[in-house]
Parts: C-alpha cells; sequence; structure tokens
C-alpha cells in the first residue's frame, strides 16, 4: 500500500512540474506610460483618409485619360499579386511533393525489410523505431507554441493542443497558453488543461494576464506582452543553461491548425535561408495561411474575403514584405531586443514586426514557411451574426492598421532617415489604404464620371480599356477560385475535404466585386471613427470561434 501511494504522490508532483501557472504582475519598470495618441498629436492616419477622399473626387475633375491610368495601376497591382500567389502555391505544391517522397522511401524500407526478413518481431522492432524516430524528432532549436485565451470555447482551444500533439517531436515542445484574469470560469478551464495536457508537451506553462495595468489596453497584445516577458523570467529562472539564442517562439491563435512536419520544415527554412548564426535575429518566418474551415457553411462574404487574405498573404504581404499576420515564428532575442509587444496596440501582429524594425534600426525580412497551415474565418450562428462579425473584424483590422501607420511615421521620425524606412511606409500606405479601400470607391466615382459628365471623352480604345480593367479584376477572382480549389488537398490532413456547388461558386465570383466594396466602405467608416474617437475606436474586439470547434 505504501509503494503504490508513493507511486501515485511521484506521478502528482511530475504532473505539477509539468504544468507551471504564473500570475505574477509584471516588475513596475516593464510598464508603458500611457498613450499619448489623443493627447494633441497630430495622427498621421488622417493622411489615409485625405489620399482615400482625393481618389473618390479625381475622376471629376481630371481627363479620362489619368482616370483609366489610375484603372490600369490597380490593375497592374492585381496581376502582380496573383501572379505571386500563383508562383507561392506551386512552391507549396512543390514541397508537399518532396513530403510526399520522402515519406514513401520509409515506407518502401519497411516494406523491403518485411520481405528480406523472415523475422516477424525484427520487423515489428525496426517498424517501432521508426516511429520513435519520426514522433521523437531531435531539433536545433527550443520551441515554443504561444497561444491566448478569453471567451473562446475550452474545446477549440483543446482541439488545437491537441494538434499540437500530434506534431514531430511534440514532446520537446514548450506550450504556453495566456489566459486573461476575466477570463470566465477561468480555474475549471485551466484544471481542464492540466488534467488532459499536464504529460503531453515539455512543460506547459498557463499565465493569467492581470486587468487594468497602467498603458495597457484589454486584448491580445497586451496578454501577448505578458505571456513574452514571464517567459523570460521563467526561462533565466529555471534553465540553468539559458541560452536566449536557442529559443523560437511562434504566436498563434486558438483557431490555429498546423500541420505535423511544421517545425521541420521550419527549421528547413532556417537552415536554407540564415547563413550566419546571426540572420536568425533578423527574420519573422510566416507560414502560409488558408481560411477553408467549413467555408461550405459560411455566407459568400465570409468565403470571399477568407480566399482574398489568403492569395493577398502569398502575393503581397509576404513577397513586399509588408507585415505578418496572426500566425508566425520569431526568435526569442529578437522579442527579447525589439522590446517585446508593444500592449497598447491592437494588431499585436502588424505592430510586432514595426516596433522590432524600428528599434534594432534593421529592416526585419518576412519568409515563408511552406507549410500549409489552417486558421479560422470569421463565423456566426446566424446569418445576420455572421454579418455583424465579419463588419465588426473588417473595421478592426483596418483601424488597427491606421493606428500602426500612426505609430511608424512618430517613431521612424526619431531614427535616422533612411530609403528602407521611406519604402516600407509607401508600401504599407499604397497596400491599406489604396489597394485594399481606395480602388473601390475610386472605381465607383469612374463609372459615375464616365457615364454621367464625360460620356462623350470615353470612346474609341478609352471605353475598352475602363471596361477591361473591371473585366481584369472578374479575371482574377475566377483564376483566385481555381487556384484555391486546386490546393485544398494540402489541407486534407488537417481538416475535413469541403465540397462547394459550381454554380454556388459561379454566384460568388460573381458577388467578388460588390464584396470588395462593401469591405472597401466599411473600412472607411472605421478610419473616420479612429478621427473622432481617437484611441478610444483602437481597442480589440474578439471575434467569435463558437462555430469553429
Amino acid at each position: 500500500m505504501q509503494n503504490i501511494l508513493a507511486v501515485m504522490t511521484k506521478d502528482l508532483e511530475e504532473q505539477d512540474n509539468s504544468v507551471i501557472i504564473i500570475s505574477d504582475p509584471l516588475p513596475e519598470k516593464t510598464k508603458f506610460p500611457k498613450s499619448g495618441f489623443c493627447n494633441g498629436r497630430l495622427r498621421y492616419n488622417l493622411l489615409m483618409n485625405i489620399v482615400i477622399c482625393g481618389l473618390i473626387v479625381v475622376p471629376f475633375f481630371v481627363p479620362v485619360i489619368y482616370s483609366i491610368g489610375i484603372q490600369c495601376y490597380f490593375s497592374l497591382q492585381w496581376f502582380v499579386f496573383f501572379l505571386l500567389y500563383f508562383i507561392n502555391t506551386i512552391r507549396i505544391m512543390n514541397a508537399n511533393k518532396q513530403k510526399k517522397r520522402i515519406k514513401d522511401k520509409q515506407k518502401d524500407k519497411i516494406e523491403n525489410l518485411e520481405i528480406n526478413s523472415n523475422n516477424t518481431n525484427l520487423l515489428e522492432s525496426e517498424t517501432s523505431n521508426t516511429l520513435i524516430e519520426q514522433n521523437q524528432q531531435k531539433y536545433k532549436y527550443k520551441f515554443i507554441m504561444m497561444t491566448f485565451i478569453y471567451k473562446e470555447p475550452i474545446e477549440l482551444l483543446s482541439n488545437t493542443l491537441d494538434n499540437l500533439k500530434e506534431m514531430y517531436g511534440s514532446n520537446q515542445i514548450i506550450v504556453a497558453v495566456g489566459f486573461e484574469e476575466r477570463t470566465p470560469d477561468k480555474e475549471e478551464k485551466i484544471n481542464q488543461l492540466k488534467q488532459r495536457f499536464s504529460k503531453v508537451f515539455e512543460e506547459l506553462i498557463i499565465t493569467i494576464h492581470p486587468f487594468g495595468v497602467e498603458g495597457e489596453i484589454p486584448g491580445k497584445c497586451s496578454n501577448c506582452n505578458y505571456v513574452q516577458r514571464q517567459l523570460v523570467i521563467h526561462l533565466e529562472k529555471t534553465r540553468t543553461n539559458f541560452d536566449i539564442n536557442d529559443y523560437m517562439l511562434t504566436n498563434f491563435d486558438t483557431d490555429t491548425r498546423f500541420q505535423k512536419n511544421y517545425l521541420q520544415m521550419l527549421e528547413q527554412q532556417i537552415k536554407k535561408k540564415c547563413k550566419k548564426p546571426e540572420d536568425i535575429h533578423g527574420i519573422v518566418w510566416q507560414p502560409v495561411l488558408y481560411y477553408n474551415w467549413n467555408l461550405n457553411s459560411r455566407t459568400f462574404f465570409v468565403r470571399i474575403t477568407s480566399l482574398l487574405r489568403n492569395m493577398l498573404m502569398m502575393g503581397a504581404l509576404i513577397p513586399f514584405q509588408i507585415n505578418v499576420m496572426s500566425i508566425f515564428t520569431f526568435s526569442l532575442k529578437l522579442c527579447v531586443d525589439g522590446g517585446y509587444t508593444h500592449p497598447a496596440y491592437q494588431m499585436e501582429d502588424i505592430i510586432c514586426f514595426i516596433r522590432w524594425f524600428i528599434k534594432k534600426k534593421k529592416k526585419i525580412k518576412i519568409k515563408p514557411v511552406f507549410s500549409p497551415t489552417l486558421s479560422g474565418p470569421t463565423s456566426g450562428h446566424t446569418f445576420f451574426e455572421e454579418v455583424y462579425e465579419w463588419a465588426t473584424q473588417l473595421k478592426r483590422w483596418t483601424i488597427g492598421s491606421a493606428e500602426v501607420f500612426h505609430y511608424f511615421i512618430v517613431h521612424s521620425k526619431r531614427t535616422q532617415p533612411s530609403f528602407k524606412y521611406t519604402l516600407w511606409g509607401l508600401s504599407y500606405f499604397n497596400y491599406y489604404a489604396l489597394f485594399m479601400i481606395g480602388q473601390s470607391f475610386f472605381t465607383i466615382s469612374c463609372a459615375v464620371a464616365f457615364t454621367v459628365f464625360n460620356q462623350d471623352e470615353l470612346v474609341g480604345y478609352k471605353f475598352y480599356i475602363s471596361v477591361g480593367t473591371l473585366g481584369f479584376q472578374y479575371l482574377i477572382y475566377i483564376l483566385m477560385f481555381i487556384v484555391n480549389g486546386a490546393s485544398q488537398y494540402l489541407l486534407d490532413p488537417i481538416r475535413e475535404k469541403e465540397k462547394f456547388n459550381f454554380f454556388l461558386t459561379l454566384l460568388h465570383i460573381i458577388f467578388s466585386p460588390l464584396t470588395l466594396i462593401v469591405y472597401s466602405m466599411i473600412a472607411f467608416y472605421g478610419l473616420f471613427e479612429v478621427i473622432y474617437k481617437g484611441k478610444k475606436a483602437c481597442n480589440h474586439i474578439a471575434s467569435k470561434k463558437e462555430e469553429l470547434k
């Protein structure tokens, strides 16, 4: 009986050691002063409003040929973004084929062993060793996977952690889950995680972010800052040979699904792209995100937006080094040197990239990881709830991009003027202000100006070019749907297959320009909300994810 009790006590001790709960406040010196965003400082996001308003009125005051030239500029961007999207999709498919060839070779090796060996036990032993080698994958770096929960369903988070458990070498991963002090049923959810995942990972670290800290806004950004800082404190205390250069940190959401070999592919990319050891501290690694999570049961505008986000990430954000999105990996040293995450800017992914860029006074590169990763789209129980969720998130993304632009202008002026800052700022402004918002209003203005005021000028080649730009955009939408559909097999291991009716898809293609126009209207409203509400408009409103379990 005493032996049994001793074993039980030992098991409980091991369970306690594998789950760490941290709720201590951060040191006073790490707190941020209250933001001066609304204290009389010029808000440079006003430039976005001014330029977009200018695009709206331009067709009424300039010759038709100039308006057609601007239309062609937007069409050129569509072409370049789609071309890069297509090229990167091919690269993902090639990476998937290479992964399949490696698996086939391993399978052939086992089959040959079965043919050549008369000893069944030997076969079982070799097969078992192969599986052990696969599951006990040894990594050069120590990987930390970091996610956050507020009102998200615990089932969704648990399923996401189950997905991490399936990754190769998951027993070497440190997993950090950032709770909020005001998370509903916090203790019950923490107990569920402890019972289910206490011995799955090398370490499960649960943090509880205090509410109402000065200089912070409620949301993922402040929670992210808290988790990152507490991780460094914890590792410095508990790891005798702690070397910050050895740690890589992945930021992801509770509605994320990784491929089993994500960390393998990440290390391969690091080895390929980092010629010097210090190179890794100047790169943020962006897995290619797909939003094809039950899109067959989502509304047409959610599906169109999801496909657009996928295309523009692969065709614009990564190739033109604009910013990372929601799920990304970086070195812990880069995080510390860059000042962690700013706790007062809601778009924690964009602010991280820009903040580190400015703090280090060195260009931070974005490198893709060609491992298709699934991220949940906006969703709702009913059609009207989904409309509300979709509009709310669109407005939040726009407000976030606007306040980050203001942050960039203010802080980049304090550093040594550089062409790299100017070039990045122009790329960012072009994408978020002109391409994502301005072009839709410009198209509407052109349609009105050409048909009502400038009918006489719109003759001959001018007419065909003007109509052709709209037709070209439709062509891009058609190709986008085709490429996305053709690449769906890449996601089969991490989600159920989706089937779409051909005529329904055709209807969605027809509605695509209209969806982008409504998107732009909501975004433009968000820009004006920042003007009259100031920093009060810049809060993180978490999306509902009950439909993504």
